[in-house]
């Protein structure tokens, strides 16, 4: 996470057991992401204890792993950032409702 965010931070995100604020009628939850809680780490050291304290989560087979796992990379990264590194492909969605990644999604968990 700490390479998504040019090496200065890395946001690590792991669900909470309640919700973290009170829904407007308008959002329409989902059960994880309204408990989520950000972890910022500026250190490696620091991001690798918060990984191993919570390393079980993301390896359960349901659960939300993926879905936090991708919201690290993506904040760890910054929304500035991601736009300028998607160019003309920034409008696009990064997971399409087939649940299939697009290809600026897939660049950035590789690199």
């Amino acid at each position: 996470f700490l390479k998504c965010g040019s090496k200065k931070h890395a946001v690590l995100v792991i669900p909470g057991e309640y919700s973290c604020f009170e829904a407007p009628k308008t959002y329409s939850t989902d059960g994880l992401t309204e408990k989520l809680h950000l972890i910022s780490c500026k250190k490696h050291d620091e991001l690798a204890n918060n990984v191993k304290k919570h390393i079980a989560f993301y390896l359960q087979d349901k659960g939300g792993g993926l879905v936090c796992l991708l919201y690290s990379i993506v904040l760890s990264k910054g929304f500035n950032e991601l736009k300028e590194d998607m160019q003309d492909h920034f409008k696009k969605p990064l997971i399409d409702v087939e649940d299939k990644i697009s290809f600026c999604m897939a660049n950035l968990m590789l690199t």
